[in-house]
């Protein structure tokens, strides 16, 4: 704004008789309905004449404060050789003129909202691309598909089933070595670790990079589709190994029905893990999707490593040779090792923390522990009986850098509502933190990350750990001041001095697509981050990607 339109703006809002002391750019502080801007006053004329007037000064303010921002950003991309570490941050000299007065509850007003445009193809083209086949069911496919080939391939050269006396082992090694190596994927891919340098590698990618190659490694949160794949290509294999050995004891060539007994059990509870985990079953069977994935899958593993010694045994008696030599040249021995450790692992690090919980309101509470500092957008496991139910919490890393964290916990379920009722002290922690789908978010700038209820939780932990990144916020909630407390809408407005916080106890739920688009477009944002429920995420995603707008959301299926 020029100094003479500060002044007008001054003298408005003091007619209005709202003025808020600054000596700050201008933005005006106050709330109301989306029809408010066509309501008038009958009892003043002055009044009415000064609140359309205030109207035209929010535009001014916003359009002066978009195109600041914008500017900021594109001059910061055209240096990125010589200063790469500022592309994609916000200029501290554009924003600092903005904060102290930018209303807490931005106006929502749908005439205000660009039009979108025609989706791209026809829809059956759309349907099939951007809601059936994800990145994360093209990574299961392909997984599929080369277990497929390797399957066919080693049939089709007649090493895959030969009998069980062949080499001395219970089936074909080749068979054995498949079950394995599938299993001990499925499991490593969920390691902390291995997801933490997954996450690391492909967000380090530089904004300088042309988008389509950043928009690729934003896609590393779909890294659920080996897991996916793997289990299901184990358990595909382990009916071909059954089948060999039920066929052997048939014929009579195997005398003993252990074998059969072993592979019939373990082939049953694979296909148990399996089905469960299918989406709509997995979420309406959660909390018993969970402990059968977690006994079973344990079960499965105790199964396979007698039936390997079994095997290694029976091997050794028909061979000459040490059982312990036959079971450790076996590479299904190693295979299994892997997996066994990446089991063990994360509950050899199971620990009982002091936690001290803030109660934000009857819908939520913050829990502080005091120990760590987790990377960016990571989760940790809580829980008050670990081994019945382990829930996953963004983590928010202080604003000091002191060590400690916190976790946005709000009402989504018994375990949830048991917590916010009868807040604990102590809880227990599983393993480290691991990064989610949050993280990928840092890949573009400016980008837009919207946020529906405590969705808002991990976009903090975002806001925290890159507190100069160009980010535009939007978020849609029930009251948010007396639901998650003014340190989260601080925080919020920290991030973002213009952030879209919309109450929808006032306004009702906004058309959260048009409003996504529309901060996109006004803003120039590479991309479109959400955080949301299910149902939310997917449209807004499908909505965006096909009309050609990059946007990412966490994914429930896997």
């Amino acid at each position: 704004m020029t100094t003479l339109q500060q002044s007008r703006a001054r003298q408005i809002l003091e007619q209005a008789g709202s003025l808020e002391a600054s000596n700050v750019e201008i933005l005006p502080d106050f709330e109301h309905k989306p029809n408010d801007f066509a309501h008038s006053d009958d009892s003043s004329d002055a009044a009415s004449t000064a609140e359309k007037d205030r109207s035209s000064v929010e535009k001014d303010a916003a359009f002066h404060d978009s195109t600041a921002t914008t500017s900021s950003t594109s001059i910061a991309a055209k240096d990125h050789g010589s200063n790469e570490k500022e592309i994609g941050f916000r200029d501290s000299t554009a924003t600092s003129s903005t904060v102290s007065t930018v209303s807490k509850y931005n106006n929502y007003d749908p005439s205000q909202l660009h039009e979108l445009p025609p989706q791209r193809g026809h829809p059956l083209y759309r349907a099939f691309r951007w809601q059936f086949f994800s990145v994360y069911r093209k990574i299961y496919t392909v997984v599929f598909s080369l277990n497929l080939i390797w399957g066919l391939v080693g049939f089709s050269v007649g090493d895959f089933g030969e009998s069980i006396y062949a080499s001395g082992r219970l089936v074909s090694d080749r068979v054995a070595d498949a079950v394995a190596v599938n299993i001990m994927v499925a499991i490593a891919i969920r390691n902390e670790h291995v997801i933490n340098v997954l996450f690391s590698t492909a967000i380090a990618a530089p904004h300088w990079l042309p988008l389509w190659f950043r928009r690729a490694c934003a896609m590393i949160y779909s890294y659920g589709g080996f897991h996916s794949g793997c289990s299901t290509a184990s358990a595909a294999w382990y009916a071909v190994y059954t089948g060999v050995a039920v066929k052997e004891y048939v014929s009579g060539r195997q005398g003993s029905p252990v074998f059969v007994v072993f592979a019939s059990l373990i082939l049953a509870l694979l296909v148990g893990i399996i089905v469960l985990a299918m989406p709509n079953l997995r979420a309406r069977f959660h909390n018993h999707f969970e402990g059968v994935h977690r006994f079973a899958g344990w079960t499965v593993l105790g199964l396979f490593w007698g039936q390997l010694i079994a095997s290694a045994i029976l091997g050794g008696r028909m061979t000459g040779q040490d059982a312990g030599i036959v079971l450790i040249t076996s590479p299904a021995f190693w295979f299994l090792t892997v997996a066994t450790l990446c089991v063990i692992y994360p509950w050899a690090r199971l620990r009982q923390r002091d936690v001290e919980v803030e109660v934000l309101s009857t819908h939520a509470v913050r829990i502080h522990l005091d120990y760590g500092r987790p990377a960016l957008c990571s989760a940790i496991r809580l829980s008050d009986r670990p081994l019945v139910e382990n829930h996953a919490f963004a983590t928010i890393p202080r604003a000091d850098g002191a060590p400690g964290f916190s976790c946005v916990v709000s009402s989504a379920g018994d375990w949830t509502r048991r917590i916010i009722a009868a807040p604990p002290r102590r809880l227990y922690v599983r393993s480290g933190p691991n990064q989610g789908m949050a993280a990928v978010t840092r890949l573009f700038a400016p980008v837009v990350m919207v946020a529906t209820g405590s969705g808002i939780g991990p976009c903090l932990g975002f806001f925290v750990g890159r507190p100069r990144h160009d980010v535009h916020i939007i978020w849609s909630t029930k009251n948010p001041e007396r639901t998650y407390g003014k340190d989260v809408i601080d925080a919020v407005l920290n991030a973002d001095p213009n952030a879209r916080i919309i109450d929808t106890d006032k306004t009702g739920r906004p058309d959260i697509v048009r409003l996504a688009y529309s901060v996109y477009k006004d803003t120039g944002a590479e991309a479109i981050s959400i955080i949301s429920n299910k149902k939310v995420v997917d449209m807004v995603v499908y909505e965006m990607e096909s009309r050609g707008v990059p946007a990412y959301g966490p994914i429930w299926d896997s």
